[in-house]
């Protein structure tokens, strides 16, 4: 177990760093949506593209694993826009 998942680690510090970026950027830039909106699909489309090669990486991509990120990027990017706009 301990093996399995520190062959993993560094991909999950990657993602980890996307979404630190994506947190301070939002705090940094809280007075101006026009950027928070641009944040968002950014993080969105980098979380996409780490799925897809992390997957492609340990051979194991297919299309249920692509539809699945896109999935959840979209309805992550919903909620992140639905905040932003209500803010």
């Amino acid at each position: 177990m301990i093996k399995s998942t520190s062959k993993h680690l560094p991909h999950y510090a990657g993602l980890f760093g996307i979404f630190i970026f994506a947190v301070l950027g939002f705090a940094v830039f809280s007075y101006d949506k026009a950027f928070q909106y641009a944040l968002a699909f950014a993080v969105v489309i980098a979380y996409i593209v780490w799925g897809i090669v992390h997957h492609w990486l340990h051979n194991d991509l297919t299309t249920s694993v692509v539809i699945e990120y896109v999935a959840i990027g979209v309805l992550g990017l919903v909620v992140i826009l639905g905040l932003v706009s209500s803010t």
